[in-house]
């Protein structure tokens, strides 16, 4: 395989070794899926993104975003990273103050804010989809039973229910702080109940 240049970047954070670790691939050269989803296995980060020519000219750059198993539509880190690491690397220019972009991600357009000063990335920001509400998850007992804990642990007036802007999530109202501290997650109920279920599979 051909060398390939990539950035391993920590973000969220102003500490070095802090945050969330993310590998950006920047040499935008053409990969089969398969190619990219095996490199994002081998490093086994949460996340590894890999920067692509747009389609769309009027913007910026095109993003895959991969973990160690599946490919994402969005995710929030990989792109404030790859856009910090295109910044920093001055690979789409900068000036002082506000720098507004797209990056296009699988969920569509999304808009990024890039702020330098004094010759420094001070700050990078995205606006992701606006939340949608998926289906509620009738199986209270068995999601009780993945987190180690009770029903009787669930706020009763609200539902257990998908909520996405790019990657849906399933939202567990827990009541109490204390009953928070006693989750411990079942990965023989997840295999079991979960991870082939193509509604529940990417919830978690």
């Amino acid at each position: 395989m051909t060398n390939l240049n990539y950035s391993l970047v920590d973000v969220f954070t102003s500490t070095a070794f802090g945050g969330n670790q993310l590998a950006v691939f920047h040499d935008e050269r053409p990969l089969p899926s398969e190619t990219m989803q095996k490199i994002a296995r081998e490093l086994n980060l949460s996340e590894t993104v890999f920067i692509q020519p747009p389609a769309d000219s009027n913007n910026q750059k095109s993003l895959r975003i991969f973990t160690p198993k599946v490919e994402l539509p969005m995710a929030g880190h990989p792109t404030i990273g790859a856009a910090y690491v295109l910044a920093a690397a001055k690979k789409i220019p900068v000036t002082a103050g506000k720098n507004d972009w797209v990056f296009e991600e699988h969920v569509g357009e999304i808009p990024i804010s890039v702020y330098e000063k004094d010759g420094q990335i001070e700050k990078v920001e995205m606006t992701q989809p606006l939340p949608a509400f998926g289906s509620v998850y009738n199986k209270p007992g068995l999601v009780a039973d993945l987190l180690s804990l009770s029903v009787k642990d669930f706020d009763q007036r609200l539902p257990l229910q998908s909520v996405s802007s790019g990657v849906p999530f399933l939202y567990v109202p827990v009541r109490t702080l204390a009953a928070m501290k006693k989750i411990k997650f079942r990965s023989d109920i997840w295999e079991k109940h979960f991870s082939t279920n193509p509604h529940t599979q990417h919830i978690f």
